[in-house]
């Protein structure tokens, strides 16, 4: 029994074109036996979706930042604390001893020792309120320089080349306009 030779589709035969030109352009030396070489692409601009990653990472990092410094400030705490609570034992242990003890001295001790508690809670607020200022200015120059890209205009223009105006509008907060 003969079996009848296989019809090839349209598709195979267009293949087994592209094979055969393939095999030719390689014994002329044209085509590499290895892989072709990588193409770059020009790059693209920036769009919003790439501006609102990049928020994200940094505020990913923001996160990070601030858990590990409450963590170092809690752990200061906690060492206060510990050495107050220290102090506190061994004043009572020595006016134990004492029969009594100064307390003018004692008072002295105690006042000290909430200066130092309450100039360190000062510092940590005054840092918090500081990153906050820094993190609002920041937004605000994001906010103007997307505006600014969206409307093609440059930063000289729109200020008129007046560092007064420019200062002004980033040193302001948004209460500032009535809003």
């Amino acid at each position: 029994p003969t079996q009848a030779p296989a019809v090839l589709t349209e598709e195979d035969q267009h293949e087994n074109k592209i094979i055969k030109r393939i095999a030719e352009i390689h014994n002329e030396g044209l085509w590499p036996s290895r892989r072709l070489p990588v193409v770059y692409e020009p790059r693209r601009r920036k769009s919003r979706w790439d501006y609102l990653l990049e928020e994200m990472e940094l505020m990913a990092v923001d996160f990070f930042q601030e858990l590990h410094w409450k963590k170092e400030a809690a752990k200061m705490l906690a060492h206060a604390a510990a050495k107050h609570v220290q102090q506190r034992a061994e004043l009572s242990r020595s006016r134990s001893e004492n029969d009594g003890g100064s307390s003018e001295a004692v008072v002295d001790r105690l006042r000290n020792l909430a200066r130092i508690v309450g100039d360190a809670v000062r510092k940590f607020w005054n840092e918090v309120q500081q990153t906050a200022d820094s993190r609002e200015v920041y937004q605000r120059r994001l906010a103007i320089e997307m505006i600014l890209e969206e409307t093609g205009d440059d930063e000289d223009s729109v200020w008129g080349h007046s560092s007064a105006d420019k200062n002004l509008m980033w040193n302001c907060s948004p209460g500032d306009f009535g809003d």
